[in-house]
């Protein structure tokens, strides 16, 4: 799962991994790229993500919103099937350098070994 700050961001990823969704709440209400980018730029101009908000696109192109940081609403659905997450849950980072295999600190954006980017 993909980690966005507005909704456009997360549309434009959503559009690579799907070509249509639905709207959650609404299951006759379909959208195709072209409608879902132009009410994504809307709501990101009347709406914008707060600061521990953000939004989260599935690997079949769901489309969440989580709102207090943790908790996922989704809110546009992918025709895939799908479990979706209720949290998010960060991307482990890797504990060994995988060119020279040396311990790393955790969050480390290099090697401090040998400099490869992890």
């Amino acid at each position: 799962m993909d980690r966005f700050d507005t909704l456009s961001q997360a549309a434009i990823c959503a559009a690579s991994r799907s070509s249509r969704w639905t709207f959650a709440y609404a299951n006759d209400e379909h959208y195709d790229r072209e409608r879902l980018f132009s009410d994504a730029h809307m709501h990101d101009e009347e709406n914008p993500a707060g600061e521990d908000s953000y939004y989260v696109v599935s690997l079949r192109g769901a489309i969440g919103y989580a709102e207090d940081g943790e908790t996922i609403d989704w809110l546009f659905l992918s025709p895939y099937d799908e479990v979706l997450p209720d949290a998010y849950s960060a991307p482990s980072r890797a504990n060994f350098c995988p060119k020279c295999g040396t311990a790393v600190v955790p969050g480390a954006a290099y090697c401090g070994a040998c400099g490869a980017t992890l």
